[in-house]
């Protein structure tokens, strides 16, 4: 699997970007992704231009082009409670 690393940089645009490079690069199509995964053409233009898509749909797309999201250090340290995330109020 190729890593690509989730950090604050990191936007839905990026990400599509990503996407769209690998998936040209395994010399797939978006109808070639549909046929496998059963996600539509147009949610994988969608994802590709970096709209807004389920997150179920984002890792299928990810797993399938073997890439995979990675947390930073940062990341690891809030889901465990390490680092504070603000005041520590919700809304």
């Amino acid at each position: 699997m190729v890593p690509f690393v989730l950090n604050n940089a990191l936007t839905l645009e990026k990400l599509g970007k990503v996407i769209r490079q690998r998936r040209k690069q395994l010399n797939l199509t978006l109808e070639d992704i549909e046929s496998v995964t059963g996600i539509s053409r147009k949610t994988l233009i969608k994802l590709e231009k970096g709209g807004d898509v389920r997150f179920s749909t984002l890792t299928t797309v990810i797993s399938f082009l073997g890439l995979r999201l990675d947390l930073t250090e940062q990341s690891k340290k809030l889901l465990e409670g390490q680092e504070e995330t603000g005041d520590g109020d919700w809304y």
